[in-house]
């Protein structure tokens, strides 16, 4: 924590460096970092061991000088001598990030939440660094929001160059108003995987199923990371909100492809799409084509089935007959084994 005694005082920070670094002028170790070798100069800096902080830590200072990110990844190897605040007050935030991922993806997996939790020394930089993980290497603010601030088409699809630390911040342990500051923080920068997990955990269904109708992926419904409907009611509204979301959709098509969208709804037969269709065949697999259909009534829904889908549950049907047949058959032969023991 060498740096970090002096975080508001940064001529204090800036004066101590100067005078390490002077100290350790003479240092063979020197010699190696400036000839640029990067890999030599970190196996020279392992065989120093058992390190200094202060030592140890203005030639790092070098390294970064002279080789930035590159150099700035491998610190992770000199932890916990140098800790996160001495590389943050060292390195700019991009490259802190980069330090922080390698940091904690060189833990085991089983124990990267923990570790990272460990780190956070105040709690406030759970904050700061989901922050920095949500506006480095990260998809542009109009290729997953629209101009009114909702979901685009499939934007979820977008890869986050710092996607695994994104997905171990929102894992943290953290009180209700925590989590909600993070909720708004993911929903406001486009991050919908990690808004619907917190939307599930904080218990958002409504706001949840709305924004998966507007990503339009029906694999988001499905366990177990997605958020799958748990009672009638919210198949109910789900498939309202599908509805609504179709008719929306339909409406401004033509607006869109004017303003020149990047993202259309795409067509009415893409695999995977959210439709009532689609989620009246979801719901006829878990609970019956016939509850199903009737749930479709119930909405005010008027749609008349693809052969495929009237296909699908006419099996289902055959196969609920039959699985009721199975286990009438089953009952009764133990009715009657159960008979001939009383005798």
């Amino acid at each position: 924590m060498c740096l970090v005694c002096y975080k508001e005082q940064p001529e204090v920070r800036s004066s101590f460096m100067e005078a390490m670094l002077e100290l350790t002028q003479t240092s063979k170790v020197v010699e190696m970092i400036q000839k640029g070798d990067l890999l030599k100069s970190l196996r020279s800096l392992r065989e120093m061991k058992p390190w200094k902080a202060p030592i140890l830590l203005a030639h790092l200072h070098r390294l970064y000088e002279k080789h930035e990110e590159a150099a700035v990844r491998s610190f992770s190897q000199f932890y916990p001598t140098v800790t996160p605040a001495d590389v943050a007050a060292m390195a700019e935030q991009s490259h802190f990030l980069a330090y922080l991922d390698n940091l904690v993806q060189s833990r085991p997996e089983e124990n990267r939440l923990n570790f990272l939790q460990s780190l956070l020394e105040p709690e406030s930089l759970r904050d700061d660094w989901l922050e920095l993980a949500l506006t480095h290497d990260a998809p542009k603010h109009c290729d997953t929001l629209t101009n009114d601030g909702q979901p685009r088409w499939h934007s979820h699809y977008f890869p986050w160059g710092y996607g695994r630390l994104l997905s171990l911040l929102i894992c943290l342990p953290a009180d209700y108003s925590s989590k909600q500051k993070m909720i708004e923080m993911c929903r406001s920068h486009g991050y919908w995987t990690g808004y619907l997990h917190l939307c599930k955990e904080l218990q958002r269904r409504t706001e949840a199923f709305s924004t998966i109708c507007q990503l339009d992926d029906i694999t988001l419904l499905e366990e177990p990371d997605g958020v799958e409907p748990q009672t009638m009611d919210e198949w109910k509204l789900l498939i309202q909100l599908s509805q609504e979301h179709n008719n929306i959709a339909a409406n401004s098509q033509q607006a869109s492809d004017v303003n020149g969208s990047s993202w259309p709804d795409g067509p009415a037969d893409c695999e995977g799409k959210i439709s009532p269709e689609s989620l009246t065949l979801m719901l006829a697999r878990t609970a019956g084509p016939d509850r199903a259909l009737s749930m479709l009534e119930e909405c005010g829904v008027q749609l008349v089935l693809s052969p495929h889908s009237k296909l699908v549950c006419e099996l289902l049907r055959v196969t609920e007959k039959r699985q009721r047949a199975m286990i009438q058959t089953m009952l009764e032969r133990c009715d009657r084994f159960l008979w001939s023991q009383h005798a």
